[in-house]
């Protein structure tokens, strides 16, 4: 079996841990938000239809918690919105990639 650089093979805990958090329900719906500019709470919420305040804080809190997101304000914000660490933009490409996926792959077919 193929070996990665890190010296696991496919099934590393460590990709099994980023698949099992980045595929949580509405997190890469989250991020994806956050990529595209909306970093409030409220502003979070109305691009994601169907998902509750309380999901979208256990999310937010959660990817706070993993260091994908800090909280913080930004130079004109008078309130403190969620960004995206070092560790988050890392990701940009993997949901980008996963995005086009789904467009050609849709699960309708």
């Amino acid at each position: 079996m193929a070996q990665n650089s890190i010296g696991h093979g496919p099934f590393s805990p460590e990709f099994h841990a980023a698949s099992e958090l980045v595929g949580r329900k509405w997190t890469g719906a989250i991020i994806y938000a956050i990529f595209n500019g909306k970093t409030r709470f409220a502003e979070i919420a109305a691009v994601i239809p169907g998902l509750s305040d309380r999901l979208l804080d256990e999310r937010l809190k959660e990817l706070v918690r993993h260091g994908i997101l800090e909280k913080r304000s930004s130079e004109g914000e008078a309130k403190p919105g969620y960004h995206l660490t070092r560790k988050g933009l890392a990701l940009r490409g993997v949901l980008i990639a996963l995005y086009a996926w789904a467009i050609n792959w849709p699960e309708t077919e």
